[in-house]
């Protein structure tokens, strides 16, 4: 029976940390915040709306959320508005067909360059050769940039074909919020230990030390699922490998914040983008299949963030006019928040590379989003299932070693 430590409570370390609980393992969860979910978080307002503050949007076509949040009996319902189709604020609807027109205009883009250059160039070059200046394509390099969360320039061209959505595709939420799926993985764990920030991970011999201030805790083996930006402060005796330290000080982290209101009374389905910064709003779908008494904004980057962050209620009322704000809003800035420091990872040109690194089958095994190259709920999870399985692997052929 192999004693096995996992570091972090969020999507990614629940994950393995059920995938392993499942095998004749002793198994105990480390976790700094007093919840669990990481990064993804759902709060209920005062007028009984869920909302997300954190991870939120998820696409039919991503099939491991789905799929654990099925097995888990959580309901998902439809969000009832595509991410990708927006209108400008203060500007007319955008019609889907030229959504689709600006989608593909860029996906040709990218089809036709060479190898080498799509390796080695910017979204910001991608775009600025092909931007005709319409409304649609505003729409698409504000909210490429907002949802990566880095300025576009340092942002890498296959990042557009992934989770910032060019395609057409339909969204789901999880009734109870999003944060339901890792609390009832949560509930299946017998020892999870909340309020407990892993600050050094030491090997020695076979085992590994676990320190999370006066605690030490001696495994087998350790799943390190924390994000980027606290990864790299965590010490490592050994140090670790240097491709493993060249892959978490140089892929970027993200930062973004979240703000959402109650609203008087159910408001009409809209998603608005502003055409100046990489930030919009939205309305939703609630369980019963009507609109939710809440809307949400995000703000993606820093500078966004800074610019808006302040007054985000008179941004609200600006571009939504038509929606009555009730009073009892929350807010969220992932990149103060003490244990993220940030949203979610963005490969810049070059840094796919780099995840490779984290393939590692040893006694520490590294999950996260920033593991899997998709800064999104489906990527930790993904990253957790890949990590349990390289642990799984590890312990059979050490049993195996006379």
């Amino acid at each position: 029976m192999a004693r096995i430590v996992v570091i972090g409570a969020g999507m990614a370390g629940l994950t393995a940390a059920r995938r392993l609980s499942q095998g004749d393992h002793r198994l105990t969860v480390l976790e700094a915040r007093d919840r669990v979910g990481g990064r993804v978080l759902s709060t209920t307002l005062e007028n009984g709306a869920v909302v997300e503050l954190g991870g939120e949007w998820l696409s039919t076509d991503q099939q491991a959320v789905i799929a654990l949040a099925e097995e888990l009996g959580l309901r998902l319902s439809p969000i009832g508005l595509n991410f990708a189709e927006r209108d400008l604020i203060g500007a007319p609807h955008i019609p889907t067909e030229e959504h689709g027109r600006v989608s593909s205009l860029i996906t040709r883009a990218i089809d036709a360059l060479p190898h080498a250059t799509r390796l080695r160039i910017t979204v910001e070059d991608l775009l600025g050769d092909v931007d005709d200046r319409s409304d649609a394509f505003t729409v698409v390099r504000r909210r490429i940039e907002g949802s990566a969360a880095v300025p576009l320039d340092t942002l890498a061209v296959d990042e557009v074909m992934g989770d910032y959505g060019l395609e057409a595709a339909s969204y789901l939420r999880v009734d109870k919020g999003n944060q339901a799926i890792a609390e009832a993985m949560a509930a299946q764990l017998a020892d999870l230990r909340l309020n407990t920030p892993v600050d050094a991970i030491k090997s020695i011999g076979g085992a590994v030390e676990v320190g999370a201030g006066d605690l030490v805790m001696t495994a087998d083996a350790v799943v390190v699922s924390v994000p980027l930006t606290l990864l790299a402060r965590l010490r490592f005796e050994p140090p670790l490998e240097p491709a493993l330290r060249r892959a978490i000080h140089s892929i970027a982290m993200g930062t973004a914040a979240k703000y959402a209101a109650p609203t008087e009374y159910a408001p009409d389905l809209l998603a608005r983008q502003s055409g100046e910064e990489p930030w919009w709003c939205w309305t939703g779908l609630g369980s019963d299949g009507h609109s939710r008494r809440a809307i949400t904004s995000f703000a993606g980057t820093q500078r966004a963030i800074d610019t808006i962050s302040s007054d985000w209620r008179a941004l609200l009322t600006n571009a939504a006019p038509e929606v009555a704000l009730g009073d009892g809003s929350v807010a969220m800035d992932w990149g103060t928040e003490q244990w993220s420091l940030g949203c979610y990872s963005a490969l810049g040109p070059g840094d796919k590379a780099l995840l490779g690194a984290f393939d590692t089958v040893g006694p520490i095994v590294f999950a996260g989003e920033h593991t899997s190259g998709a800064g999104s709920i489906d990527g930790a999870i993904v990253s957790g299932e890949q990590a349990a399985d390289r642990l799984a692997t590890y312990l059979a052929s050490s049993r195996t070693v006379p």
